[in-house]
């Protein structure tokens, strides 16, 4: 585990944006400096680089709407449409902690989830993430898989 200390103007985040897309990010804090007008970032993460999530690795959205036809093409119908699901359980809960969604889980990361039952500890063998947010992602899984399909879960 590692720490990195970046300290961001607004019209200069390239470099932090480039940071978390390529690394496993364990946590983040977030301050902001008054006197110098500048936000200080303190990332936690994982010293072996993993691979760039999909979010980031294409460059425009042409490229990434691309990426998600050939997951419709490649995966069965039912499988995309629960990737579809984890990814909207994703954006909501990186939307309430104001994290990029890749910070919650990769699209390579949702894909491992297909064939799970999805559990806090399932998660947790996925990612090493702080239970608050892991817990909110099987809470509003559990939302959405019953509102779709009632109590017996996801069909198979």
């Amino acid at each position: 585990m590692q720490f990195r200390i970046f300290n961001v103007t607004e019209d200069k985040t390239e470099e932090l944006n480039r940071f978390l897309s390529s690394h496993t990010i364990l946590s983040i804090r977030k301050t902001y400096d008054q006197t110098n007008q500048f936000w200080s970032f303190c990332v936690e993460y994982l010293e072996e680089d993993m691979s760039t999530p999909v979010e980031t690795e294409n460059k425009n959205l042409k490229d990434y709407k691309e990426k998600l036809k050939k997951y419709k093409e490649t995966l069965s119908p039912e499988d995309y449409e629960k990737f579809m699901l984890l990814r909207k359980c994703r954006r909501i809960v990186a939307d309430e902690l104001q994290f990029p969604p890749y910070i919650i889980f990769n699209d390579k990361e949702l894909l491992k989830l297909l064939d799970k039952n999805i559990t806090l500890e399932t998660l947790k063998s996925i990612k090493r993430s702080d239970e608050e947010r892991l817990n909110r992602f099987v809470e509003l899984w559990n939302m959405y898989k019953t509102e779709k399909w009632g109590d017996v879960g996801f069909p198979r």
